[in-house]
C-alpha cells in the first residue's frame, strides 16, 4: 500500500503494468500519451529493460505505475485505459503515426 495524504486519511494502492516493446527499431524512440476516463490521483511512466531468459536477450518494457485509492475498481480503470504511442519515425504523409507495441 502507498500512503497518500495523511492529512486526509488517504490510503493508496500501487498498480504496476508492464508491456513488452517488441517492434521498435534501434534508432527509434517513442512518446507515450495516456488517457484515463476515470480520475487517477497520480501515475508514472517509464521504460526499462528486463532479461528474457527464454530468448537470451534484454527486452525493453513500457512501465505504467498508477496510484489509486484503496478499494478502487482497478479492473474498470485498466479496462478503460488508453495508451497512445507516437514514433520518432513519422511517415511523411501523416502528422502523427502510432504503432502497436
Amino acid at each position: 500500500m502507498y500512503t497518500g495524504s495523511l492529512d486526509q486519511g488517504q490510503v493508496m494502492q500501487r498498480v504496476f503494468i508492464k508491456v513488452p516493446i517488441t517492434k521498435r527499431d534501434k534508432d527509434e524512440f517513442y512518446l507515450y500519451s495516456i488517457h484515463f476516463p476515470h480520475e487517477v490521483p497520480s501515475f508514472r511512466t517509464s521504460e526499462t529493460c528486463e532479461y528474457d531468459s527464454n530468448r537470451n536477450v534484454f527486452q525493453p518494457l513500457f512501465l505504467l505505475t498508477m496510484y489509486l485509492p484503496a478499494g478502487a475498481a482497478v479492473e474498470d480503470i485498466i479496462e478503460d485505459l488508453e495508451v497512445y504511442v507516437y514514433s520518432s519515425k513519422l511517415e511523411r504523409k501523416n502528422k502523427f503515426w502510432t504503432r502497436n507495441i
